[in-house]
């Protein structure tokens, strides 16, 4: 069976393995909430793009409905 290559993203001293959903800074894990990590995926992969605050309210709770202050408080805390 091939096993799928890892996406590992690097910016600056800041590395972003998304199979084993693991941020680190200099070697060192930095522990975030699972929301807190779908978003920096999410603007990791946007290459830049701005994405607008319903684009990125439908990724991170597609099925729910949730207030935009959730989507504030995971900005703030990334």
């Amino acid at each position: 069976m091939l096993m799928a290559p890892s996406e590992l993203y690097n910016f600056g001293s800041y590395s972003l393995d998304l199979s084993s959903r693991v941020l680190a800074h200099s070697g060192q894990v930095i522990n975030l909430a699972p929301k807190t990590f779908d978003l920096l995926v999410l603007f990791v992969k946007s290459n830049g793009r701005l994405l607008s605050k319903s684009e990125l309210m439908a990724s991170l709770w597609p099925d729910a409905f949730v207030e935009e202050a959730n989507l504030s408080f995971q900005v703030s805390t990334l």
